[in-house]
């Protein structure tokens, strides 16, 4: 199924053995160089201790309505992923960025939401606004580069 990640912020996290929601989707984590959604950061419905909360896209168990997770213990802290903090210091971000054409550098818009298969976890489309108008989305394909300035398609 593909989403957008506009409508994916705000779902609530299931945990699949006991039906209980265990947290809501507040943010995103994608690596810049494959396009892949390593996981969603997560705010705690009171049931999971702790702040800046993590569920990675491995532990999801299937997706609807909701996001179902195995059990409500594979939600946790994000510094205790020391392999994914190194791309939070990176300034190679999607979302908010700059989206420029190659050739002459023309810039298209800011990437203002994305577009992602729910089976895989790939990014499939960008979505760039500028100046308050919605631009044509780009496939994800289009993309040669993403720096710290600029997506460069």
């Amino acid at each position: 199924m593909r989403v957008r990640f506009t409508t994916v912020r705000g779902m609530f996290v299931v945990d699949d053995r006991t039906s209980d929601s265990v947290a809501i989707i507040s943010d995103i984590l994608i690596h810049p160089d494959d396009g892949v959604i390593l996981g969603f950061f997560v705010v705690s419905l009171g049931l999971i201790p702790g702040d800046d909360l993590f569920l990675q896209t491995q532990d999801i168990v299937s997706w609807g309505t909701k996001v179902h997770v195995r059990e409500m213990g594979v939600i946790g802290p994000f510094t205790e992923l020391v392999r994914f903090t190194h791309f939070l210091e990176e300034k190679r971000t999607i979302l908010g960025q700059r989206i420029e054409t190659l050739e002459q550098r023309t810039y298209i818009g800011r990437c203002i939401d994305i577009g992602f298969e729910t089976k895989d976890f790939h990014l499939t489309m960008l979505y760039p606004k500028k100046f308050f108008r919605l631009q044509t989305p780009i496939p994800t394909s289009k993309i040669q580069e993403v720096t710290e300035g600029a997506i460069i398609v």
